[in-house]
């Protein structure tokens, strides 16, 4: 009897074990899921956000692209703008400041701790995923797991750099027609206050300083440059695991 009981209040234990088990399995899946979906959220909050501001200046930097174009073909030797211009060009400019505004200050304000800490949580798992990929021996199936992890990450990484590396080069675009402008606002028209105005921003745009773009912390924009410096940091961690790897199955 006595063995009977002690089986009876192990096998209690042991089921209790299992329902504590499951239930903590679920918290972590549902706490997993819940940080995906909020990180979800605030990535496609940042890219609609920006997306839509971008939208906003390619529109207005065409009607500029258009009124230079109707001007060279009407004045060929004059080549100046006309006072019914006005509007668009203010607009363009206002517009402009204002996007870059929002952007910026959108950024400081919540989406870069958002992508740093996106960084920096995946980053070192990624580490740790090829490295032990590399050095550990592991079966077929946990490898594939691995890798497909690492896969992942960097198809996220990729959504979430490109687009916004697209709109960093949109918000830039006005560099390309500003120089072609300035020549044809005449300081005897009334354009003086506005070629201070595209002479500042042409230098705000082209020089090295802080880029009109959405940047992560206070580290870097999110530009082409730095979408490619990620990229290669992902090969270059791949390629440090396969030749893990190759040198592993030499000396074996």
């Amino acid at each position: 009897l006595l063995a009977c009981g002690n089986q009876t209040n192990t096998d209690t234990i042991r089921w209790y074990g299992y329902v504590w088990l499951n239930l903590e399995f679920l918290v972590y899946i549902y706490a997993g899921l819940e940080c995906i979906q909020n990180g979800s959220f605030f990535s496609l909050c940042t890219i609609t956000g920006t997306i839509v501001f971008a939208g906003h200046v390619i529109e207005m930097d065409r009607k500029m692209w258009k009124m230079i174009d109707q001007c060279r073909r009407k004045c060929p030797m004059l080549r100046s703008i006309s006072c019914r211009s006005h509007k668009i060009i203010d607009n363009q400019l206002c517009e402009h400041n204002r996007v870059t505004y929002l952007v910026i200050s959108g950024s400081r304000e919540l989406f870069s701790y958002i992508l740093y800490a996106f960084l920096l949580t995946n980053i070192p798992v990624n580490v740790y995923l090829i490295s032990r990929s590399a050095i550990e021996q592991q079966k077929l199936i946990d490898q594939f797991i691995l890798w497909g992890i690492v896969f992942v990450q960097l198809v996220v990484l990729i959504i979430v750099f490109g687009p916004l590396a697209w709109c960093a080069k949109v918000y830039h675009a006005p560099a390309k027609f500003i120089p072609i402008l300035q020549p044809m606002l005449r300081s005897s028209s009334g354009w003086l206050w506005y070629k201070i105005k595209y002479e500042d921003l042409y230098h705000r745009l082209i020089d090295n300083g802080p880029k009109l773009a959405v940047s992560i912390g206070t580290v870097r924009a999110i530009t082409y440059m730095a979408s490619i410096e990620f990229m290669f940091m992902y090969i270059g961690y791949i390629l440090m695991a396969f030749s893990q790897i190759i040198e592993t199955n030499i000396n074996g």
